[in-house]
């Protein structure tokens, strides 16, 4: 999302179909996110909040499939927290 101002009520997903531990940072992005990171099992590991234009590296403590950003306070807003479990709606379509 880096370079966007706003995200209008959208995210990102990152799918590692193999796993992976590589951290995020907030490098050319203009607005604070919220980002979920989702482990081999299908349950979120860690979310975080992320501020705007911070070099601080970010990841979980354990390998994970997904990271998914989003506004921030979005996770917060739903309820959704740690060992929360992930289920893609129908239409998503995922590289092997």
């Amino acid at each position: 999302l880096s370079g966007r101002y706003e995200l209008e009520g959208r995210g990102m997903l990152f799918h590692y179909p193999q796993g992976s531990r590589a951290g995020f940072y907030m490098r050319n992005t203009h607005i604070d996110l919220s980002i979920a990171f989702v482990g081999l099992d299908d349950r979120v590991l860690a979310v975080r909040e992320m501020e705007a234009e911070s070099m601080e590296i970010v990841r979980p403590d354990r390998l994970y499939r997904y990271a998914i950003e989003a506004p921030s306070g979005w996770y917060a807003e739903r309820g959704i927290a740690d060992g929360a479990l992930l289920r893609l709606p129908p239409g998503i379509a995922l590289p092997e």
